[in-house]
């Protein structure tokens, strides 16, 4: 008879060729959801042979390995399981198995697909009722550049090149491949930007932000010696589960101009989201509603959502969104960042286990 797992069980996805899962995200989620009794399976969802053939269960899947946690090893002696709960990373909506629809977990496929791109994330705010609160933007092609520019005033920009209808955020930056982030540069060389970087069309984004340093002395931090004939701009990230808790943990990022367009910012700082709010409390009253709006339509997930401070044509101050991140990436679970928000996923993934388990005896 094949071995059965007793108590409840937490679906974690892996790949192929993790060698030591210590150092993931999905290990470190594991090793909490196991010190709180849960038993979590890693399960490479990509593979045919991952369910049984109605999908009504996981069939094939690893387990840490008793004796070097850091490993998973095969768990070929066990009956197939039914998942007390599931985390997803990246499986889309119509990719997912039975159980799902029964099971409680996260992320939703729906959202994670839709805020892959810029322009796919600025129609699902458009939808929720934010569109007022993102940077005006001009989609164009590399031939009409010169037209686009007639209607904007001189200035910087920002450009993000892209094939026609791929203006992904998401994969792999490889040699040869457009660059997928975006570019800043002064609209007297836009055009030679964008006919050398893109042979399709382009996203354009005249630069509505306030200057760093004046958010920083908002949040009351020092950037130090700014150069005043460059300007630093700033992304203020709120991490949060959206299941009507506050959110985690603010990161504060500042980019020096030469350094926009490189994956991680020069400067950053972790601050409480309080210290945000009271700060700026235009952000709270944003990120509540849009917290709220997203766990109304889109169910549980974790987000990370990055503001900004613009100005409008009358000079007026508000806060606009410049991304949302379904399942954000974070850094190695050896950073603090990390460690607080894997806190937060493991208290989430337990209570979603428990709420369907019978109370133990009296």
């Amino acid at each position: 008879m094949p071995r059965v797992i007793e108590g409840p069980v937490v679906l974690l996805e892996t790949r192929p060729g993790q060698a030591n899962i210590t150092e993931t995200r999905q290990g470190a989620i594991g090793a909490g959801l196991e010190a709180e009794g849960i038993t979590p399976v890693y399960v490479d969802v990509g593979s045919p042979k991952a369910f049984t053939p109605d999908s009504s269960a996981v069939r094939t899947f690893c387990l840490r390995d008793p004796r070097d946690p850091s490993r998973l090893v095969p768990a070929n002696a066990y009956a197939p399981v039914v998942p007390d709960a599931y985390r997803f990373r990246d499986v889309p909506h119509d990719a997912r198995p039975a159980f799902a629809t029964e099971v409680p977990g996260y992320n939703d496929g729906e959202l994670c697909t839709a805020l892959l791109g810029r322009i796919s994330m600025r129609m699902v705010l458009a939808r929720l009722g934010f569109g007022k609160h993102t940077a005006p933007t001009t989609i164009t092609r590399a031939a009409n550049a010169a037209a686009t520019l007639k209607d904007m005033a001189p200035g910087m920009v920002f450009v993000k090149p892209g094939e026609d209808g791929a203006y992904t955020d998401v994969g792999a930056d490889r040699p040869g491949a457009l660059p997928r982030r975006a570019r800043y540069v002064h609209t007297a060389e836009m055009h030679n930007t964008i006919a050398r970087r893109s042979p399709g069309r382009v996203i354009v984004q005249p630069d509505v932000s306030i200057p760093s340093v004046e958010i920083a002395g908002r949040l009351g931090l020092k950037l130090g010696e700014v150069d005043p004939t460059w300007r630093q701009h700033h992304a203020i990230r709120l991490y949060q589960m959206t299941d009507g808790q506050p959110p985690d943990l603010a990161e504060v990022r500042f980019q020096a101009t030469q350094n926009i367009g490189q994956p991680e910012p020069p400067y950053y700082k972790l601050l409480e989201p309080g210290h945000v709010f009271d700060a700026i409390p235009e952000i709270r009253v944003l990120h509540s509603a849009l917290a709220t709006e997203i766990q109304g339509r889109y169910g549980l997930n974790y987000v990370a959502v990055d503001y900004f401070m613009g100005k409008t044509d009358a000079g007026d101050e508000v806060p606009l969104i410049n991304a949302i991140h379904a399942r954000p990436w974070l850094p190695s679970v050896r950073e603090d960042l990390s460690w607080r928000t894997v806190e937060t996923e493991v208290q989430t993934l337990s209570r979603l286990a428990l709420q369907g388990q019978s109370p133990p005896p009296a």
